[in-house]
């Protein structure tokens, strides 16, 4: 755009980034650029929301960008010499996967800060997210950054939704087909070709991509996805009884990964 962007929205093309794009919309503004960043690790069933979503955005006058990024697996492999799985504190992936991406283009497609971030928060998600403001100045690398969705409830969100030509998804974002921080229902949707995937980087770099310890004994994706598929409790890995309290991490349906609001 000739005079830059005023707006810059960080969309994965999940629940909560439609709406906040529908919100955008009803406000009537302009100059907007909608950037998706690809992980590499998406199902094809949300490379082809993706698809939809930019002709979508498109269509609403605004410039769509997918930005590259080096890949779930090369991040796996590369991130020390023997190789590394992201975990629930030591979250790499988001950083080397959306945000150094991100970081390198807006510093090219604006480089005077003038662009307000706009992200799709809402305090009613989480937890950890309840005490999100509306607006934070000069946050994102010396931007503002503005939370438009703050306040929505998942039935305003859905609200908006539904005004969009997408239909309001019971789950949350693909952009990664298999997430470390994943709970029991993402694991049972887990698709064969990433748990071929996530086996081929298991017996590449000699470790599970999920603690055994969290998941009643399950050690590989394949036991951990049998895990998730199995009713609580009832899952046993070699025929040990292993206590049930065991999988409550993994259990819980609160479990998200939050930094630079990933899964949106």
């Amino acid at each position: 755009m000739a005079d830059g962007y005023r707006y810059i929205a960080r969309c994965s093309y999940g629940n909560d980034s439609i709406a906040m794009l529908q919100l955008m919309r009803e406000h009537g503004l302009r100059d907007v650029a909608v950037v998706y960043s690809d992980t590499g690790w998406s199902t094809p069933e949300w490379v082809e929301r993706v698809e939809r979503g930019t002709e979508w955005v498109r269509s609403l006058g605004w410039e769509p960008v997918t930005l590259s990024s080096r890949g779930f697996e090369a991040s796996v492999t590369g991130h020390t010499e023997a190789g590394m799985f992201p975990t629930r504190l030591v979250k790499f992936c988001t950083q080397e996967l959306k945000i150094r991406p991100f970081l390198k283009w807006v510093a090219s497609a604006d480089p005077d800060r003038r662009a307000i971030v706009c992200v799709g928060v809402r305090r009613a998600e989480s937890i950890g997210r309840r005490k999100a403001p509306a607006f934070m100045p000069e946050h994102d690398n010396g931007r503002h950054v503005w939370h438009p969705l703050v306040e929505f409830s998942e039935t305003d969100r859905d609200g908006m939704i539904l005004k969009t030509p997408f239909e309001v998804l019971p789950h949350r974002s693909d952009e990664c087909g298999i997430c470390i921080n994943g709970n029991r229902a993402d694991l049972r949707r887990a698709p064969e070709d990433h748990i071929l995937r996530v086996e081929a980087l298991e017996a590449a770099i000699g470790r599970p991509m999920f603690k055994p310890e969290n998941y009643m004994g399950a050690t590989g994706i394949r036991e951990v996805v049998r895990w998730a598929q199995s009713e609580r409790g009832r899952y046993r890995a070699s025929g040990e009884q292993v206590p049930d309290l065991l999988s409550g991490l993994a259990d819980a349906e609160s479990s998200t990964c939050e930094d630079n609001w990933c899964g949106l």
